[in-house]
């Protein structure tokens, strides 16, 4: 399997992470579910995207995608942790036996 291949394959996985994300914002319940699905999702949708323009690339661009998904593990747990905070702050509970799609 070329690079060119791989690159390919990991463009394709990026919208679908993306997709899985948002439906998880949509259809789970609470704000914990929800930020969990959005947090995960969203960073490998991204981290696949930018490591599919490196291998695309193939020069200064590199550095800069790695250093991006560098900044985005970095960061992103750190906003949710923010987001779980804010809601436990506000007496959030997670909902309890509740199913997916029920409000």
């Amino acid at each position: 399997m070329t690079l060119d291949a791989v690159s390919v394959l990991l463009a394709a996985a990026s919208p679908v992470f993306l997709l899985v994300g948002a439906l998880g914002l949509v259809r789970l319940p609470g704000v914990f579910n929800r930020m969990h699905s959005t947090t995960e999702a969203t960073t490998l949708g991204a981290s696949s995207a930018l490591l599919a323009a490196a291998l695309h690339f193939r020069s200064g661009a590199s550095l800069t995608a790695v250093l991006a998904i560098l900044f985005l593990f970095a960061t992103a747990p750190v906003g949710a942790h923010l987001i779980s905070r804010a809601a436990f702050e506000e007496d959030m509970k997670p909902p309890q036996n509740q199913k997916i799609g029920d409000s």
